[in-house]
């Protein structure tokens, strides 16, 4: 039954799927970011712009942003050691995986330090769980947890062995041609066609994360007015508006609306009919919209005009920091054009 599938994955072929899928996701992740040819990878400056370009920085990513660029290009260069070389450790004997294992968690608390990525970097620290044996994990945990996870002994059903075996089999194949393409190569008719059998299903992927560093940050900023003169901000709860307001924590939530309007603001606005919605549930004050915001300044009373503004946001330098402001901003130009509501809800 069901129990005794998961009793499987707890055996050594479910433990070896565990570090695959690991080693995928690692070692993608290091590659991506060579084969997209990027500047900013390849001469290790990626890291001066990737703490306030990321989606949602945290206090900490300005601090980490004002470390000498030495420093931060060595860092870049060690993140490359990690994805790249460690992942092969994952296969080797006990002592090597451990130290492949405090590489990844290394990285990914730095990650987590600096960036709120919500649940992912929890879920990869997870991952790294299969690296660690019996013995190690008793050594750490404390005295009784081991005794409360010990799974029941179970019989092995030679049946659910074999299919969880096939399972895994059928993983590792599809997810060896998904690699073989991200690298640019040409698997076979055959290979091809069973992954696409299987492609509906979403069981592997080739990953790879910030395989393109971005240089700048765009924001959106929205406003509200009453007149089409006089404009009001709105403030949303996690991503940067507010120059004077510190970068937020928020994992493990994942506040999916600040998450798109910083891919919004590297998009082009006429093609994300979600945005138009949006400025129209503002325009008629929706409250399980404006509830999703930090702030409304038209609690009262909706606005008659909605317009979208384009900043181009930094981090405060030092002295500015000294005084409360945590980042800088240039008006660069309109996002989108003002709009309003011909029929207003109630009319």
């Amino acid at each position: 039954g069901f129990a005794a599938l998961l009793m499987s994955f707890a055996t050594m072929p479910g433990i070896l799927l565990l570090r695959w899928l690991l080693f995928r996701f690692m070692f993608m992740s290091g590659v991506v970011k060579l084969l997209s040819l990027d500047r900013s990878w390849w001469d290790l400056s990626a890291l001066s712009y990737h703490f306030f370009t990321q989606p949602l920085p945290t206090t900490i990513a300005w601090h980490a942003a004002q470390l000498p660029a030495g420093f931060l290009k060595f860092a870049t260069g060690t993140m490359f050691v990690v994805e790249l070389v460690l992942p092969f450790l994952i296969f080797a004997p006990r002592r090597l995986r451990f130290v492949a294992a405090f590489g990844f968690l290394l990285l990914e608390s730095l990650i987590f330090l600096t960036g709120n990525y919500n649940w992912f970097n929890l879920q990869t620290m997870l991952l790294c769980l299969p690296l660690f044996d019996d013995a190690a994990l008793r050594s750490i945990l404390p005295s009784r947890l081991p005794r409360l996870l010990q799974p029941k002994p179970h019989a092995q059903r030679p049946a659910v062995t074999a299919a969880v075996s096939a399972v895994a089999l059928l993983l590792v194949f599809c997810s060896l041609v998904r690699m073989d393409l991200r690298f640019g190569g040409s698997p076979p008719e055959f290979a091809r066609t069973v992954d696409g059998w299987f492609s509906p299903l979403n069981m592997v992927s080739a990953y790879g994360l910030f395989s393109i560093m971005t240089t700048k940050r765009r924001e959106i900023v929205i406003e509200g007015s009453y007149d089409g003169v006089e404009w009001h901000e709105y403030e949303f709860r996690y991503k940067p508006g507010d120059v004077m307001r510190a970068p937020p924590w928020n994992i493990p939530h994942q506040p999916r609306l600040d998450w798109q309007m910083w891919f919004a603001a590297l998009d082009n606005p006429q093609r994300l009919r979600w945005f138009w919605r949006f400025l129209e549930r503002l325009l008629e004050n929706e409250p399980t919209v404006t509830a999703l915001l930090a702030s409304n300044p038209f609690a009262d009373k909706p606005p008659l005009y909605v317009r979208a503004q384009f900043y181009d946001y930094t981090f405060a330098g030092r002295e500015e920091k000294a005084a409360g402001q945590w980042w800088d901003r240039q008006l660069l130009g309109q996002y989108f054009p003002a709009v309003h509501l011909k029929v207003r809800p109630g009319q």
